[in-house]
């Protein structure tokens, strides 16, 4: 599940979703096989034609497919994020045929030549009567169910074998240096659990030698062949974790799903750059911040003004969650940087410098972000209090939600308890959701005793 689809579900019933719909699809795919399966082994007797015919329409339709993706490759390796050869390879052998076509095929077996007969549609068809018409469909039947067969066993067994003489399997420079890093933190944590198990009275007797035969690989083990301590690979470990930090603040409640869904866009094509661009560089930040000036105006318009002035506000909030948001990453990305700093090795003067420029750009992303709100709340305090506020109710609802999970967790309450609290937390932030804090302005007389050189009169 993507795209706008994804920010749409609960972040608590999303996984459970998931689970349900892969569980769905796959009993479905299951009865479909048998059912196919058993129509065949009833209704269809093979001949060497038959099997020569499937033979030459397996390879027709690799052609026909390889000829469609030929003819469209220019306009796709222009659109979107561009496709090139290899990934065009990969789509035109990996194309499996599977459910939906044998579906279909059960549709057209189960089609009756008296309905045919009826409609007129037989002598459309050419159909010289009921025995030639289940002659077609058992025909049309097993052709399908052979093409599922053969590219079952002929593509979906070989397409590793294709993918990795194209070298797609091979790991990102960005990514390699992140799995390096991971395993001997892993490695170093576990020796740290060992020594710390070596001294429990319980187990002090076991046979540690043999304990030690399962701790992670060393990182010396892993060979990497490429030198991936360049600033263009940095910055694209930097944004796939500024990614993570947007759907993480998602999932906690943290940001709204318009905001996580535009930011996240915004990365997905800065990665498409290769991490060439500076992450300052955010040509698209400004517009998802922007508020649009058609709104400002219409809310001067009398029939106009009380949805203006709503669509205004909810505007106003998702660019105000956009920023807050953004500076949440970049501190998750700053955090990044200072452990990419402890894993450079001694007199490593490049790879100091390329992180240095890096976190230069991380605190102008910052500074960006900080000047939107100060303005925000310069030019809209009222409105700027009224988001805060929405704000501020929304984590105070997460964070009671992760408590009850906690206390459940902990055997404090059991799951009945738990699912009565959960449901009076989730009404509340559906009222927040639908019924959000007001616009309060305040009155001209309380305005005026704010200003300070107006006390004197």
């Amino acid at each position: 599940m993507a795209g706008v689809g994804k920010t749409r579900i609960s972040p608590e019933v999303q996984h459970f979703l998931h689970e349900f719909w892969e569980m769905a699809a796959f009993i479905a795919n299951t009865l479909i096989f048998i059912i196919v399966g058993l129509v065949i082994a009833q209704r269809i007797e093979f001949t060497g034609n038959d099997f020569i015919i499937l033979g030459i329409l397996y390879i027709g339709i690799h052609v026909v497919r390889a000829l469609v993706i030929a003819m469209f490759y220019p306009l796709m390796k222009k659109f979107g994020y561009g496709l090139d050869v290899k990934n065009a390879v990969v789509i035109w052998y990996g194309a499996l045929r599977g459910a939906i076509g044998l579906a279909l095929a059960l549709v057209v077996a189960n089609v009756d030549y008296s309905v045919l007969e009826a409609n007129g549609m037989a002598d459309i068809l050419n159909l010289s009567g009921a025995e030639h018409f289940d002659n077609i469909k058992n025909e049309f039947l097993f052709l399908t169910a052979g093409i599922v067969t053969l590219t079952l066993l002929i593509n979906a067994t070989t397409i590793k074998f294709v993918v990795n003489k194209l070298g797609l399997t091979k790991v990102a420079p960005a990514k390699a240096l992140m799995i390096v890093s991971a395993n001997q933190y892993l490695r170093t944590a576990s020796e740290n659990q060992l020594e710390r198990l070596k001294s429990d009275r319980f187990i002090s007797n076991a046979n540690w030698s043999q304990v030690k035969e399962y701790l992670p690989k060393d990182v010396e083990e892993y060979n990497l062949d490429e030198q991936i301590e360049t600033i263009s690979e940095m910055r694209k470990r930097c944004l796939e974790k500024e990614k993570s930090s947007y759907w993480h603040q998602f999932k906690d409640g943290l940001l709204g799903p318009v905001a996580v869904r535009r930011l996240s866009d915004s990365i997905d094509g800065m990665l498409d750059e290769g991490g060439l661009q500076e992450l300052s560089h955010r040509k698209d930040l400004e517009l998802l911040m922007k508020t649009p000036k058609l709104l400002s105006r219409l809310q001067t318009v009398p029939l106009l003004k009380n949805i203006t002035r709503h669509l205004f506000f909810e505007r106003l909030a998702v660019s105000y969650d956009c920023a807050r948001g953004f500076i949440d990453a970049q501190e998750d990305v700053i955090k990044l940087v200072e452990s990419m700093y402890r894993s450079l090795e001694d007199g490593d003067e490049e790879g100091n410098k390329n992180l240095g420029i890096i976190e230069n750009e991380i605190n102008e992303n910052k500074i960006e972000g900080l000047t939107f709100i100060r303005n925000l709340k310069k030019t809209y305090p009222e409105i700027y209090d009224a988001i805060a506020t929405r704000q501020a109710i929304r984590m105070l609802l997460n964070y009671e939600l992760k408590t009850v999970e906690r206390l459940q967790k902990n055997g404090r309450i059991d799951s009945g308890e738990a699912a009565k609290m959960i449901h009076t937390i989730e009404e509340r932030m559906k009222k927040l959701m639908h019924k959000p804090p007001k616009v309060k302005v305040p009155e001209a007389i309380d305005f005026l005793e704010e200003v300070s050189w107006l006390e004197a009169f």
